[in-house]
């Protein structure tokens, strides 16, 4: 009994040592391409849109390489139609193009389109822009801003858009920010190439982002930048708020002028916090789209979208264009001062109704 018990100590202790002797084929570490791809396309889209990518314009740049002579290759994947293709093999010359067509099906939301630098036995360098597919059309990717039976539409003249219109006291409001797109700037176009391009749409749905010195003069005829005792006026007709002074800020305000229900391509607007209760009562159902900065010729930073509004006023201090502004997380209607020149905000035009 004890010679087995000895063969299986042995026996186990063989292939416990078979085991520890045996080393684990390790899987070769492979090279990264050296250089990076750079893709540098505007945000947002239409079911319509098409974009030509070239290798060495605007919207692709590569200086992807390897550490020996020999082709590289790049792919294209587009999430939104779950499509990869290959725009250049490896085994093509490194003189030959790389071009793609950027395209789209009529799905609302946000996707990515990934351009990939390949070889045999390196790992793919790669870089990933964020496309934001929308649709201007009433009730499409803005949802949840009602057309009241009182509202009156307005065109603007110079470009055939129409807004609608709510009279507080004796004032006529544009329930819907200003996108004339003669001066200002779309959300998320940043570079002086992309200014006019594919932001019809989302000038359309937020409006555009205007410094003070170009909101002055951006309303069409007949319409004008609201003061800051128009503002004071509007929120005592609708809430019985006075404040002391024009340029102070109003209490238990911003909740009445907070579009109630909006959603953009199905995402809340404005948050519920604890404290603001979100009436719309003013029927000017402000979007949070935040404000822009301007700091460097051409280049724009977005800031607060989704979580504040921020709108100018004809008023200035001190060389200083004055807005209000609300914040999803406080009751209160701010009162703010900015560089006319690089600080920029959303416009409500008014008009008399006298």
């Amino acid at each position: 009994m004890m010679k087995y018990s000895i063969i299986r100590y042995l026996s186990a202790a063989l292939l416990v040592a078979s085991l520890f002797s045996c080393k684990k084929k390790e899987e070769p570490t492979l090279p990264t391409l050296g250089g990076e791809v750079k893709l540098s396309l505007p945000v947002f889209y239409t079911a319509d849109d098409f974009l030509e990518i070239e290798l060495g314009s605007e919207y692709l740049s590569s200086t992807a390489k390897r550490n020996e002579d020999g082709g590289i290759g790049y792919y294209f994947y587009n999430s939104v139609t779950g499509k990869r293709d290959t725009a250049r093999f490896e085994s093509q010359p490194l003189t030959d193009p790389v071009d793609y067509l950027l395209t789209f099906k009529d799905t609302l939301g946000t996707f990515s389109l990934t351009c990939g630098a390949y070889a045999k036995n390196y790992y793919a360098v790669t870089d990933v822009a964020t496309l934001i597919l929308v649709d201007e059309m009433p009730g499409a990717t803005l949802t949840g801003f009602d057309v009241h039976t009182t509202d009156i539409p307005i065109m603007d003249e110079r470009d055939g858009r129409i807004y609608f219109t709510t009279q507080i006291g004796n004032l006529w409001w544009m329930r819907q920010n200003l996108a004339w797109e003669g001066a200002g700037r779309a959300y998320l176009s940043s570079r002086k190439e992309y200014m006019n391009y594919g932001t019809s749409a989302i000038s359309t749905i937020l409006g555009r982002y205007y410094n003070w010195e170009e909101a002055k003069t951006a309303c069409p005829e007949g319409w004008t930048l609201p003061t800051a005792q128009d503002w004071v006026s509007m929120i005592a007709t609708v809430t019985g708020t006075v404040p002391a002074d024009p340029l102070d800020d109003i209490g238990d305000a911003a909740g009445c002028l907070m579009g109630k229900n909006l959603r953009f391509n199905k995402v809340k607007m404005w948050d519920y916090w604890r404290g603001v209760e979100i009436t719309d009562a003013s029927n000017l159902s402000l979007l949070p789209t935040g404000y822009a900065l301007n700091t460097v010729p051409g280049i724009y930073s977005f800031h607060e979208f989704g979580t504040s509004a921020f709108v100018w006023t004809a008023d200035e201090w001190n060389g200083m264009g004055i807005y209000r502004y609300i914040n999803e997380k406080f009751p209160v209607l701010y009162i703010g001062r900015a560089d006319p020149k690089s600080f920029c905000a959303s416009i409500r035009c008014v008009k008399s109704a006298e």
